[in-house]
């Protein structure tokens, strides 16, 4: 009895020496941790561009961004097709490696195949096993590829760049997860976009831009700037709103201003049932730190302070109804009112869902309640 169990303790100490037991070697792989998606206009072909690291280029004693006279440590590929697949796969053959889309954290989506619609993409993100549903999706306000060309000036890859714009809340953090569900629920969703300017050289800089809101996987309207920060602060039950905006309020006529910084932000969205219909309320607070102050007249702070309040109350309703007076005549229900009306009223839900984007526009109405803090007036 001592011998067999001595035997299976030997076993038992040998099985961590029988090596890595993957079909693949990692020596065999590329890992792809970006990707970028175009369409051509004219022809309707599929342009596929993958970002991906040169390992032996990278070394931790550089300068961010430097590749010390080695070339970039990174690699861009592309290749087209009359389908998203058939692009992939002709990508594939360009490589001496094995594609490998288990990294991929961000994924950018050119202007033309936004507003033609991405179904052709995800059908592909459905079907594509090693992608994970936490890869933040962006837009571009040109082609995605130019975006893939930025220059990663703070850190070694663009791919780096674009994913901590979305970890840092710079943007709009839209997942694949929150897109799909959107999509199969039948209700919308919002993109970041990303601005895109000729630098000097060959690279471009790549700025955060407007939120984009989409239907059925089209993208369908646009915001502006503070009607972006008002709608990402709105949107904060199912994501995490801009980090820290700032907003600049003035009064007496344009002789008095502040500006404010939002240190701290949160939403909530509750639905109730009215003789003439759903009824959606969102309620905003916040709490903001005054960062410069200019008080024409001198008051005291506590009056000044209610200026500011209601300056900024009036500023933020007036951009959030804006918003979701866009998102309604687009039928982009990015704020998911959709879950909120299967949640509490599944009946009327079911009666509604498969012309969700006509009701969501004609039989909701909004009511906004905000509200606000200021600190630091007295400084």
């Amino acid at each position: 009895m001592k011998r067999i169990l001595r035997a299976w303790l030997l076993l038992f100490c040998l099985l961590p020496l029988c090596g890595c037991m993957a079909k693949i070697e990692i020596n065999d792989q590329v890992f792809v941790l970006s990707l970028f998606v175009d369409m051509d206009k004219d022809t309707g072909e599929y342009k596929v561009t993958i970002a991906s690291p040169l390992p032996n280029r990278l070394s931790s004693g550089e300068q961010a961004g430097s590749s010390g006279g080695q070339g970039e440590p990174f690699s861009l590929a592309d290749s087209s097709g009359t389908s998203l697949p058939l692009a992939v796969g002709k990508l594939q053959r360009q490589m001496t490696r094995k594609l490998d889309f288990s990294h991929t954290r961000v994924i950018v989506v050119g202007s033309t195949m936004a507003e033609a619609g991405m179904e052709e993409l995800f059908n592909w993100v459905l079907r594509e096993r090693t992608l994970d549903f936490s890869t933040f999706i962006m837009s571009s306000t040109k082609q995605a590829k130019d975006v893939a060309e930025l220059e990663p000036v703070f850190e070694s890859l663009p791919s780096t760049v674009l994913m901590r714009f979305a970890v840092q809340n710079n943007l709009l953090g839209t997942t694949l997860k929150e897109c799909l569900s959107a999509y199969l629920e039948g209700t919308g969703f919002a993109l970041s976009q990303l601005n895109v300017k000729d630098a000097k050289g060959t690279s471009n800089w790549v700025s955060v831009g407007n939120i984009q809101l989409f239907n059925d996987l089209q993208a369908k309207a646009t915001l502006n700037e503070e009607q972006s920060k008002v709608t990402s602060w709105a949107i904060g039950r199912r994501n995490t709103p801009i980090y820290r905006p700032v907003y600049y309020v003035t009064w007496d006529g344009g002789k008095s201003k502040a500006s404010v910084l939002m240190t701290n932000s949160k939403s909530r969205q509750q639905i109730t049932m009215t003789p003439s219909g759903p009824v959606v309320q969102l309620k905003l607070d916040g709490t903001g730190d005054v960062l410069s102050l200019e008080d024409d007249q001198q008051r005291e702070a506590t009056e000044t302070n209610k200026l500011i309040i209601q300056e900024l109350k009036d500023q933020l309703h007036e951009d959030l109804t804006a918003s979701l007076r866009v998102s309604q005549e687009a039928g982009a229900d990015v704020l998911g009112v959709g879950q909120l009306l299967e949640a509490k009223y599944p009946h009327l839900w079911d009666k509604w869902r498969e012309d969700w984007g006509n009701h969501y526009k004609n039989d909701i109405e909004f009511q906004v309640k905000l509200h606000i803090k200021i600190r630091n007036t007295d400084m």
